[in-house]
C-alpha cells in the first residue's frame, strides 16, 4: 500500500472509529456503567485482559440484542455510515 493510500486507510478508520464511539457508547450505556462502577478491589481480583474479555463480551451481546430489537433492520449500519453486510443494494 502506498503511503499516501495508507494515510487516507487510516484517516477512514478514524473517522468510523470517531463516529462508532458516539453511537455505540450510548448503546452500551449500561456496560460502561458497570465498568465505571467497580471499585479498586474489583479491578485487583481481575486482571486487566480479563476484564477486557467480559466487557467485549458483553458489548457483543448488546449488539446481538440491538439487532434483534431495532425497528428498522440494519439501522446500525446506516447510523455508523457503513455498508449492511446484509444489504443487496450498495
Amino acid at each position: 500500500m502506498r503511503d499516501r493510500e495508507r494515510k487516507d486507510h487510516l484517516q477512514q478508520h478514524r473517522e468510523l472509529l470517531n463516529t462508532a464511539e458516539v453511537v455505540l457508547d450510548a448503546r452500551l450505556a449500561e456496560e460502561w456503567q458497570f465498568l465505571w462502577s467497580l471499585s479498586d478491589d474489583d479491578l485487583r481480583e481481575w486482571p486487566q485482559m480479563a476484564l477486557l474479555g467480559a466487557m467485549m463480551r458483553l458489548a457483543y451481546l448488546q449488539g446481538y440484542t440491538d439487532g434483534r430489537v431495532e425497528e428498522t433492520p440494519g439501522q446500525l449500519f446506516e447510523e455508523l455510515g457503513v455498508r449492511d453486510p446484509l444489504s443487496r443494494t450498495g
